[in-house]
């Protein structure tokens, strides 16, 4: 071109183009059919490492023996041979670690190489990558839900607390949000107010709700704008909700005892009076058989009375220091209360005693687990049956420790399976609002901290099924009992 047009002799425009390429920032490679270098610029000679010297007139395989069977001579044989051009991108240049984009050009005779050094690319995109990774490390281990929603609200990303929570709902990558979760969207919903003001105001929201089916969750919810759309961090915060509810109803079951334990208190003054009148009733009432028999079942009736007004008494009374007591005493206290709702359920009641020696307890807290365990079971024969309860001397094989062994057994429903696996889980109840689920998680912690054990067998065969379950209380224990809060071991 710049002979044609100025004239210029042949020598001064090959000086000239050779000033141009040499000041390419890009290598470029002239070679020959057999690749043997004819000319190298000042880019190639300096991502080359080689003497400028050793390169005109040297093959690439001479120079570079470890790049026989690369993509390399592959490429340089294909353009050679269909006479098009060919590119490798992000070719790994092995010996100095780095890495090049080739286009290869045939030119009559050999071909032209250009080599661009995108070392630097590939270490930003290398640093890119680890530090996305982390990220994503750190968003896969929080215990926080983080789900990403774009303008057109759809799911564009979820961590792995987020799909795990959210697994009911099925697969939420790119499903509208609205859509997957239909029962969210109503008249006044939080989810709708909060998502909206930042979606389209760009104003952060914090708030909790209950998550519809098919989560069924309580989730404490924060949303922020991003640059596509929002970010929801949510937390699971049901178990915080479901202690908050069974808080609620130990004050109101604590509340109900004190208030039990006041009128049993307060029955108790009346009932020496009506005692005593009674006698003398009975006194005047002598050789009138009629009146004798009626005024001796009163005085029975009124005993019973007497009964459960002073074991409500003892049962809301607990002590804060271990003392001895025996089954027998355990046990009359607890039946007491059931007396007459074993009578109207038709259950027949068993005992059997063959421990005499006495243990060292919190009473109120075993009474506590004792009183669980009667409820349970008279709750699981609601059509009548068989309630055992029985005390034995026995040894708890894994420590070979001494203690009394207390057995509450039911002739009821029995538990299934998925059930029986829960039964020990904190709020998990089958007996919906009319339990906490609380019971024999509490009952285990007691026994735990009393250094003993519970263990519970159940059936629901079609001629047989019911409940067994067994509490051992060692006779001495290596550590004192404290009567502290149950807590999740």
């Amino acid at each position: 071109l710049l002979k044609k047009v100025n004239n210029v002799p042949d020598v001064l425009v090959g000086a000239s183009l050779i000033s141009m390429v040499d000041a390419f920032p890009d290598a470029v490679v002239r070679v020959d059919e057999d690749l043997r270098v004819s000319y190298a610029n000042r880019a190639a000679q300096r991502i080359s490492r080689k003497d400028p010297d050793s390169l005109n007139g040297s093959t690439l395989w001479e120079l570079y023996p470890e790049m026989v069977g690369t993509r390399l001579p592959l490429a340089c044989y294909e353009a050679m041979e269909s006479g098009e051009e060919r590119d490798i991108s992000g070719f790994y240049y092995e010996p100095f670690e780095t890495w090049l984009d080739v286009h290869i050009i045939p030119m009559q005779p050999g071909l032209t190489i250009y080599c661009r050094d995108v070392s630097p690319i590939k270490a930003a995109d290398r640093a890119r990558t680890a530090i996305t990774e982390q990220l994503q490390e750190v968003q896969d281990a929080t215990t926080d839900g983080i789900v990403s929603i774009n303008r057109s609200w759809r799911i564009t990303y979820l961590n792995r607390r987020a799909r795990d929570l959210l697994a009911p709902a099925g697969d939420l990558l790119g499903a509208d949000i609205w859509k997957s979760f239909p029962a969210q969207v109503y008249e006044g919903s939080p989810y709708l107010t909060h998502y909206h003001q930042a979606m389209s105001e760009g104003i952060h929201g914090e708030f909790e709700s209950y998550y519809r089916a098919p989560l069924d969750l309580w989730l404490q919810i924060s949303v922020r704008p991003s640059l596509d759309g929002i970010i929801v961090f949510f937390r699971d915060v049901t178990a915080r909700k479901h202690a908050e509810a069974a808080l609620v109803q130990s004050e109101k079951l604590a509340a109900m005892g004190r208030l039990a334990s006041s009128i049993a208190h307060e029955i108790n003054n009346p009932l020496a009076a009506v005692t005593n009148l009674l006698y003398l009733a009975r006194q005047s009432a002598r050789g009138i058989p009629q009146v004798e028999h009626y005024l001796e079942e009163a005085d029975e009736q009124l005993k019973r009375v007497s009964l459960i007004a002073s074991q409500t008494l003892r049962f809301h009374r607990q002590s804060t220091r271990p003392c001895a007591i025996g089954c027998s005493e355990l046990f009359t206290t607890v039946l007491a209360i059931y007396e007459a709702k074993l009578k109207e359920q038709r259950i027949k009641l068993e005992k059997r005693k063959r421990a005499n020696k006495p243990v060292v307890c919190l009473e109120g807290e075993i009474r506590q687990v004792l009183n669980n365990l009667v409820a349970n079971a008279i709750d699981a024969m609601p059509a009548g049956g068989r309630l055992l309860v029985r005390s034995r001397e026995g040894t708890d094989w894994r420590t070979d420790r001494k203690g009394l062994v207390l057995t509450v057994a039911d002739t009821g429903v029995g538990v299934d399976p998925a059930t029986f696996a829960r039964i020990f889980e904190a709020f998990f109840t089958t007996k919906g609002t009319g339990g906490t689920g609380l019971g024999l998680w509490i009952s285990a912690s007691i026994m735990e901290r009393h250094q003993g054990r519970i263990r519970v067998r159940s059936g629901q065969g079609l001629n047989r099924s019911g409940t067994v379950v067994a509490m051992f209380l060692p006779f001495q224990t290596t550590c004192p009992i404290s009567a502290s809060s149950p807590t999740i071991s």
